[in-house]
């Protein structure tokens, strides 16, 4: 397939190299850089360029948005122009092109997380998937629920084909103690967020889907109560190898009250994080 991969950051670089084994990628972003062959150097927000750069093109994967400044409100129409207007342009350019396939890129963030206050009921953990109620914190927030309405908008009648994937935060690398410690919250690596893409991009999905986007976790709705008094006997009892390695680094757990489940991205998109926790604990520890 000839695909349109928009924005080049942590999830676009990771998501040149994913797809470029098996498509034709041309990448969307604002300013040239020297290491990437085919580009098209368009601001999202301006719909004839992105109407024009949409020629020939058989699927969409829509990364390109404003994450920095998310709490501060002189930033708000940046959001709007970036985000809002970005992702409308990029439906509406696909439609009138006639590309029926996009993966649009989504956040957990459209449901709060812990740095914003965490869920309502302090005594059990929260396990998150796709079914939670939407509750955005602030303009980013926001941003990415009015795209997955927009979506799904675009898909219900337009009979587009649309998966909205919500990532966790990123990490490009292997960056030690605090990063292992997040993958049993909400943070995943690149790549397996990037193979996440590819599986929604090369999937036979029809209308709209959303996924989350987070590592392997093994934690259920039994250990709520447990992880939210005595983090470290649950990782202790669910991961006893890997929770001596981080014992003998003198690490421990907060309590945890939040946390994300992809079983729906597992069963349905094939998808298989090669980033987990006891993956982790070896590779960084």
């Amino acid at each position: 397939m000839r695909v349109l991969l928009t924005g080049y950051g942590k999830l676009g670089k990771a998501l040149s190299r994913e797809l470029a084994e098996k498509h034709d990628v041309i990448v969307l972003k604002r300013t040239p850089t020297e290491d990437v062959l085919n580009q098209i150097n368009v601001d999202v927000s301006a719909y004839e360029d992105v109407y024009r750069a949409m020629e020939g093109i058989d699927a969409v994967v829509h990364t390109a948005a404003q994450q920095d400044h998310r709490t501060d409100p002189a930033y708000h129409n940046l959001f709007f122009k970036s985000n809002v207007r970005g992702t409308y342009n990029i439906l509406q350019a696909a439609l009138e092109r006639g590309v029926r396939r996009l993966v649009v890129s989504s956040s957990i963030a459209v449901c709060g997380n812990l740095s914003r206050g965490g869920p309502e009921n302090k005594d059990r953990a929260a396990r998150c998937d796709e079914t939670v109620t939407l509750k955005p914190q602030n303009m980013y927030d926001l941003s990415k629920v009015v795209n997955e309405q927009m979506s799904e908008f675009y898909a219900r009648v337009h009979g587009m084909n649309i998966v909205c994937l919500r990532y966790g935060g990123f990490f490009s690398r292997h960056e030690g103690p605090e990063y292992v410690k997040r993958l049993l919250s909400w943070f995943i690596h690149t790549s397996d967020a990037a193979q996440a893409a590819r599986l929604a991009l090369e999937s036979d999905i029809e209308g709209y889907r959303v996924y989350v986007i987070v590592p392997r976790i093994r934690f259920t709705d039994a250990d709520s109560k447990e992880l939210t008094r005595d983090p470290n006997g649950v990782v202790k009892r669910l991961y006893p190898q890997e929770y001596e390695i981080v014992k003998a680094k003198g690490i421990s757990f907060d309590p945890i009250l939040m946390w994300w489940d992809s079983t729906k991205a597992q069963k349905e998109l094939g998808f298989n994080p090669q980033h987990n926790f006891e993956d982790e604990v070896r590779r960084c520890l």
